[in-house]
């Protein structure tokens, strides 16, 4: 269990590192721009990766080389997404409510609470599509999910961008890494 959560550590943070600071004047990959962005994934997946999952080890060293396949899969489909969102690198793994962060806890009735959205695309007139990524081969979601299963990240993640940064909301999304036919 704790190699996939890693593993998901990892892609995290090679795609807030590459959002916040694109290796090209795009801010998503495009067609044109696809190459830059893999390389520098690359880099980052070989600068953050082998401290959490040694090469030294064929189990980690296989791991790893998962995680870069997951990302450059996602960064070659971000590439051939076409959207008028585009990615605001000050929204790269938008922390809330945490003592180093600098925005407040999201209030709710009775408390409140902390989290970290993995990214924020902001539209022409300005409106905010907020975007978790999932490692996991499963990503919940869909009609029915809120009342079955209690899933509210997605839901609190709007919120917070809604009354923490005062955003118009587009939606929001589930951004499965890995394949899914769903």
């Amino acid at each position: 269990e704790e190699e996939p959560l890693t593993a998901g550590m990892i892609a995290h943070r090679v795609l807030e590192r590459l959002y916040a600071e694109p290796p090209s004047d795009d801010r998503r990959p495009t067609a044109a721009s696809l190459e830059r962005w893999t390389a520098r994934a690359s880099e980052l997946i070989e600068e953050i990766g082998p401290e959490r999952l040694p090469r030294e080890r064929a189990d980690t060293a296989a791991a790893l080389r998962r995680v870069e396949g997951l990302v450059l899969a996602f960064l070659a489909d971000e590439a051939r997404t076409s959207t008028l969102f585009e990615p605001d690198p000050k929204f790269a793994e938008a922390r809330f409510g945490f003592e180093d962060s600098d925005q407040p806890p999201l209030r709710l009735e009775g408390g409140g609470v902390h989290g970290q959205i993995d990214r924020i695309d902001i539209g022409p007139a300005g409106e905010a599509l907020v975007q978790d990524y999932k490692s996991g081969a499963k990503v919940e979601g869909g009609k029915g999910m809120l009342e079955k299963k209690g899933k509210l990240q997605l839901q609190l993640y709007l919120l917070a961008a809604r009354e923490i940064w005062g955003l118009e909301l587009a939606g929001g999304l589930y951004r499965p890494l890995g394949g899914s036919s769903d």
